[in-house]
């Protein structure tokens, strides 16, 4: 398969990683080869089309396409190199986690589509597999929208966790999505983020 991924230093990458706050996450830009990342945007389906599922709650309101016979070829590329042999070995690298895995049934992950007015409210993500039984580790949301900008807002938020409430507390980070950025957290430490 082509190369797809750009190289970047892994085990540097894991110290950031480590030692983020306000739980483990690393941001990492150029994340596919560029060109390879227009194609991925270039095959993105229109938000009204071949869609599996939609979200309209009080915690998000977008669009999804989990089902793989549904990705277009390069993004069909793209799931298939992140779920691979090599790139888990990077993530074990990363995060010192030996026994993770990937989900190759994407459950919660696939392409993942807001418009304006659509919002991702902070929440935490379900740390337990609902099909495989096993603690959920690892998020990667690589953003895709080459004509992004600041001014619409949308950045995603990662906060601290209340031990008194168990709610999120404070804005530790803010992570706009900037075309072919690429997002790594945590999700099992009390992981706020929106």
């Amino acid at each position: 398969m082509e190369k797809i991924i750009n190289d970047h230093d892994w085990s540097g990458l894991s110290e950031s990683f480590l030692q983020a706050k306000p739980f483990n996450h690393v941001v990492i830009d150029n994340f596919f080869v560029e060109s390879f990342a227009r194609n991925i945007f270039g095959d993105m389906p229109g938000y009204e089309e071949n869609n599996d599922a939609k979200y309209d709650n009080p915690i998000e309101k977008k669009r999804t396409i989990q089902n793989w016979t549904k990705f277009p070829k390069n993004i069909y590329k793209a799931a298939t190199c992140l779920v691979n042999q090599e790139f888990t070995s990077h993530l074990r690298q990363l995060t010192q986690q030996p026994e993770l895995m990937a989900d190759f049934g994407l459950h919660g992950g696939g392409i993942h589509m807001h418009k304006a007015g659509d919002y991702l409210n902070t929440h935490l993500d379900y740390d337990i597999h609902p099909k495989l039984d096993m603690k959920r580790k690892l998020n990667i949301i690589i953003y895709l929208n080459p004509d992004w900008q600041e001014s619409w807002g949308g950045n995603l938020g990662l906060w601290s966790h209340d031990e008194e409430t168990g709610q999120a507390k404070d804005l530790i980070k803010s992570v706009t999505p900037f075309f072919n950025r690429a997002l790594l957290f945590d999700t099992s430490q009390n992981s706020w983020h929106g």
